[in-house]
Formats: structure tokens, C-alpha cells, sequence
């Protein structure tokens, strides 16, 4: 990870990597410094890679 950029609502993770992502590739993020909703349920974020316009989906979040 190269960089990190937060706010209240969103954050960037930055990769340092020569790998392209590729259709069906799974990406997992653990960044202590972003909270786990509180209660279990569905939330809509809004997901982008590199420059790309972001995409919502729905994450489900087991408490």
C-alpha cells in the first residue's frame, strides 16, 4: 500500500503494485483506521478503481 486518504464518509487506498486487476479478481481491505457499522445489515458503498467512475453495491455486514 502506497498511501491511505480518509475522510468522514469514504476512503482511498493507494497500491504500489505492476499488477492489473482483472474481471472476477477479489480485493480484501483491512484498514484499522475505518469503523465496522455498529449493527448488522446491508450498507451501499460506492466502490472505484484507479480513475474509473465509482459503481455502488450493496455490502452485508454480520455483527
Amino acid at each position: 500500500m502506497s498511501g491511505v486518504n480518509t475522510n468522514d464518509y469514504s476512503y482511498t487506498i493507494a497500491l504500489d503494485t505492476g499488477y492489473a486487476l482483472e474481471t472476477d479478481d477479489v480485493i480484501v481491505v483491512e484498514y484499522p483506521a475505518v469503523d465496522t457499522p455498529e449493527e448488522s445489515g446491508t450498507y451501499t458503498v460506492a466502490v472505484a478503481i484507479n480513475d474509473a467512475d465509482p459503481v455502488e453495491t450493496d455490502v452485508e455486514i454480520d455483527g
